[in-house]
Parts: C-alpha cells; sequence; structure tokens
C-alpha cells in the first residue's frame, strides 16, 4: 500500500482558531480527513505547527496516525511536506487537513491511475489528494526551500484522474467556510 501525509501545521489566521480541532458532523474536521484516507493507506503522519497539542489529541485515537511537529512551520505549507517526507519510505498521498470529506472512490480512482504524479480534478479544477511516487522523494527533499508544492508536482508531468468529487476543491480557511460546508453537508453537496 502508500503511506498519507495530512498537512496541520499552519496558523489558521484566518479563522482565528485551530481550524482541524472545529467539529462537523459530530467530529474534528481533521478527523474527517484521517477517516477518508485511513482505508488506503498503511500509515499517516499528520504534519503540526503552531497548534501541534490540540492536533495531537484530536487524532490520538487512530492506530495508524503519527503525529510529527515541523519546526519550521512558519515557512508555510511546502516546509511541512518536506519535513513530513522525512517519515515517508513508499508512495504517499498528500492533503491539506482542512479538506475533510474527498471521498473513498477518490482514492480509489487515484490509486488506480499511473503516473509519477497524480493530482484529481473535478470539471477543469484539480484539487486533493496528491499521489506522489516514493522514486520523487530526493527530489522533493532537495526542492529549494522557497518553492512550492505546485511548482513541485508541475516538474514531474502530472497525470490528472478526472473525479465526481467537488469535496477535493473545498477546504475550510474560515468559520464561514465551515458553515457553509456544513449547510452543504444537510443539503445533497458535500
Amino acid at each position: 500500500m502508500v503511506q498519507g501525509l495530512i498537512l496541520a501545521g499552519g496558523l489558521s489566521s484566518r479563522a482565528e482558531t485551530n481550524k482541524m480541532i472545529l467539529r462537523i458532523r459530530g467530529m474534528e474536521l481533521i478527523c474527517h480527513t484521517v477517516e477518508a484516507m485511513q482505508d488506503f493507506v498503511d500509515d499517516i503522519f499528520v504534519v503540526t505547527g503552531f497548534y501541534h497539542e490540540s492536533t495531537c489529541d484530536a487524532v490520538n485515537d487512530y492506530n495508524k496516525v503519527m503525529v510529527v511537529r515541523n519546526p519550521f512551520y512558519e515557512r508555510g505549507m511546502f516546509s511541512s511536506v518536506q519535513y513530513g517526507s522525512k517519515f515517508i519510505d513508499r508512495d504517499f498521498f498528500i492533503i491539506p487537513g482542512d479538506v475533510p470529506f474527498v471521498e473513498k472512490s477518490t482514492y480509489k480512482k487515484i490509486l488506480s491511475a499511473k503516473g509519477m504524479v497524480r493530482i484529481p480534478v473535478h470539471h477543469g479544477h484539480s484539487g486533493h489528494p496528491v499521489f506522489v511516487s516514493k522514486e520523487l522523494l530526493p527530489d522533493l527533499r532537495n526542492e529549494p526551500k522557497d518553492s512550492n508544492l505546485k511548482l513541485f508536482l508541475d516538474k514531474h508531468h502530472p497525470t490528472f484522474v478526472e473525479v465526481d468529487d467537488e469535496a477535493i476543491l473545498f477546504d475550510v480557511d474560515t468559520i464561514e467556510d465551515l458553515e457553509k460546508l456544513k449547510k452543504q453537508s444537510k443539503g445533497n453537496g458535500i
């Protein structure tokens, strides 16, 4: 199987609180992200930063989850990708912890596709989770610190995988985003 890298190291400045532990559908946001991924990976590394303790508490009961704290989290999301990659030794998925409702069918479709980098697409818009081959780990670890995930992925000729899952596009940046997500989840949406 593969491994998972969940990014949860940010300051959540727009939410003004640790958005990873905001509750929706009876549990913390990051727990939804873990549960969507866990059937498709051997283990999951949650990369924390500013809100390390409270995020640890949220995912503490998952057997497959190991939490690692990125000491460079203030440098941004890509620093968490690079730091987390130190713990990866197989093909892996990358997803921000605030993308909670990716369908299991999306993980299956990405796994069955070909390519060293696979990115899900819904109606022409790319999203998460992203699949990366273990063969690219040295390149990822040696990517310049001022790079970003998109630049890195684009260098490796990604395969775009069309999915019927709008949840790949929706992340929670603000409390308003969470409220919107709650309304959609009550209807026929996400």
